[in-house]
């Protein structure tokens, strides 16, 4: 059905005017000559005004099929046609309502998506969604996908690789428990006189801390040349893997990125002006003979 009211619907729906059993629900479909559009005319026989499965009592139907075959006359059964578009429209909308793949073909949100994104945590209104999902770092329908997963919080980590991994489309690891350092503000550092000072209790010597509970790693790989360049970082995949490591995790957790490059892809450094040259601290090594292990070093920060 058209959602606006003034708009001429391209499929019109006809009652069946016979009296002999259906052979199916839809008997026929038909091109409507005389429109000023493309328009299709189908006839169904399992509702509708008349035909054996009509609203309407078999006298009736008897009585537009002698008006038809003596005087040609169809004015009356195209005025029951009017009502048995109404139904049968109402039915397909029906129909459809709970069958979210139907909606889906058709480009609209059907009820079913937004509780999907409900359970992802990415269903609220533009305003007020996950600031990666709306801003359209990855499409809708990946949270959708792993609502399932998603619903549970907080995420274990085989969640965050199976999500990463459909994501980009490559080999991915996340370690947990990374080490950091954290700097100690001045007003929370040990000093005599002051909090915090409680020997073999609070007292801590130094400005920063050493903790292992508020960083993960995600590893990639081993990738080849060109899939290595693309998740380095202010490419697109990074974008898109820092969106979802922050839709995952929150801002609450830090997270570095490790790009592994396959072994028979390293090739050596090397200046060049075609825009394939090597970048420093990236995927620039000094080689003396072919690499015969994997490159591991290529390590960024992605949340912080």
């Amino acid at each position: 059905m058209p959602d606006d009211a003034d708009e001429v619907p391209a499929l019109r729906f006809a009652g069946l005017l016979s009296q002999a059993f259906p052979a199916s629900d839809v008997q026929s479909l038909q091109a409507i000559e005389d429109a000023d559009l493309p328009r299709l005319r189908m006839t169904v026989s399992f509702m509708g005004m008349t035909g054996p499965g009509g609203a309407l009592p078999p006298v009736y139907t008897e009585a537009l099929l002698a008006r038809r075959h003596l005087h040609r006359d169809l004015a009356a059964q195209d005025f029951l046609d009017i009502f048995s578009h109404r139904a049968v429209s109402l039915f397909h909308a029906a129909w459809v309502k709970h069958r979210f793949p139907h909606a889906r073909e058709l480009g609209e949100r059907d009820r079913f998506m937004n509780h999907l994104l409900d359970l992802a945590g990415a269903g609220l209104s533009t305003a007020q969604a996950a600031p990666n999902v709306s801003e359209g770092e990855f499409p809708q329908e990946l949270p959708a996908y792993f609502s399932g997963l998603l619903a549970q919080r907080p995420l274990p980590a085989a969640s965050i690789e199976a999500l990463v991994r459909h994501a980009l489309g490559v080999p991915v690891r996340l370690e947990q428990f990374v080490g950091q350092w954290i700097t100690v503000a001045p007003e929370q550092q040990a000093r005599l006189g002051g909090m915090a000072a409680t020997l073999s209790g609070s007292a801590c010597l130094g400005v920063r801390a050493w903790e292992r509970q508020l960083k993960v790693r995600i590893v990639l790989g081993p990738l080849a040349g060109d899939a290595f360049r693309q998740h380095l970082p202010g490419s697109s995949g990074y974008r898109r893997l820092q969106a979802l490591m922050r839709f995952c995790c929150g801002e609450e957790f830090a997270c570095d990125l490790k790009v592994l490059m396959q072994a028979n892809a390293i090739t050596a450094a090397r200046l060049s002006s075609d825009g394939e040259a090597t970048r420093l601290g990236q995927d620039g090594w000094l080689l003396s003979r072919p690499s015969t292990a994997d490159a591991s070093d290529a390590c960024f920060c992605l949340l912080e």
